[in-house]
Formats: structure tokens, sequence, C-alpha cells
């Protein structure tokens, strides 16, 4: 009887298999979250994107060279769309003809999430050096263009019982006119 057991001890037929059928799961899992995590990388890299080109939109629009007695949010209100439309959409619609509201970006991002805010930075002359903090005028305007939401398409992740991660970009740019 013992010789018979160190037989079945010592036969490597089928370990390949058995091998196989402990790695396979976890180089499956492994695979599906790398493609998961990769989608949603590139959707936050999208979004960032698009965050950064509306900040840059509305920082160089003429719109924003803004009387101080006027609140800026109200002067460049159309802008504002148009920047809303171009972070999500990439292009404005009714400017450049194909351009298509139905292909965001990233998937459940609106223009409604998209929030515009701008701020003026006192840029007084230092009276010892004789010289402002930063070049340019005072006060310095600077827009900030941000978004967040939930980002729901981890379908293997999802599985797993893991919460949908959310994407959160803000961008600030120093507004130089038109």
């Amino acid at each position: 009887m013992g010789l018979h057991v160190k037989k079945v001890v010592q036969d490597t037929d089928g370990v390949a298999l058995v091998e196989t059928a402990i790695v396979l799961p976890l180089l499956i899992t492994l695979g599906l979250g790398v493609f998961d995590f990769s989608n949603f990388f590139y959707q936050h890299q999208a979004v960032t994107t698009g965050v950064r080109d509306a900040a840059r939109f509305l920082a160089r629009n003429s719109c924003a060279t803004w009387d101080p007695s006027v609140d800026p949010a109200t002067a460049c209100s159309a802008q504002i769309g148009y920047a809303q439309q171009l972070a999500v959409y990439g292009c404005i619609p009714g400017f450049d003809a194909s351009c298509s509201t139905s292909m965001a970006r990233a998937p459940n991002w609106t223009t409604g999430k998209v929030s515009v805010r701008f701020a003026s930075i006192a840029n007084a002359v230092d009276k010892t050096t004789g010289e402002a903090p930063y070049v340019g005028g005072n006060p310095i305007y600077t827009v900030t263009v941000s978004t967040s939401f939930s980002y729901s398409q981890l379908g293997f992740l999802n599985a797993l019982g893991l919460a949908d991660p959310t994407i959160a970009v803000t961008h600030i740019e120093r507004v130089i006119g038109g």
C-alpha cells in the first residue's frame, strides 16, 4: 500500500490543469480590473481636458475684461454657456457644424455639472519694493472652471460591490481678455 501512495504523490500528470484552474480566475479578475481602471483614468483625462479648455476659452474671451462695477458672471453669461458646452462636448454647437451634443467626453457628464466662478486678486504695488506681486494691473482676474460627478461605468468593479468613484476636476486660469 505504501508503494501505491508513493506513486500517486510522484505522478505529475494533470499538474498544469490544476495550476491553471487555480490561477485563471485570478488572472481574469486582474485583467478586468485593469480594463475598468484604465477606462476610468481615460475618462478622467478627457474631463480634465474639457475643464481646461473651458477655462482657457473664458480667460481669453473679450467679455472677461471687466468693468469692476459689472458682475463678470452676468457680463459673460452667454460665453459661460459656450464654455460649458466646450468642456462637455469638445466643441460649441451652433458654431461648429460637426458638433454633436449626443457624445459627451465622459458618460453621465452634462453641462449642468460644470460650474464657473470669477475672482479678483489684489495686485497692489508694495511700497518698499515699488513692485506688484504679479505682472499686470490691479486687481488680477481669474476664472475657475470645475466639475464633479459620479462615474458609474465600472461594470466589473461594481459587480464586486465597490462604490462608484467621483471625478472631480478644477482648473484656474488668469484672465488675459480677447
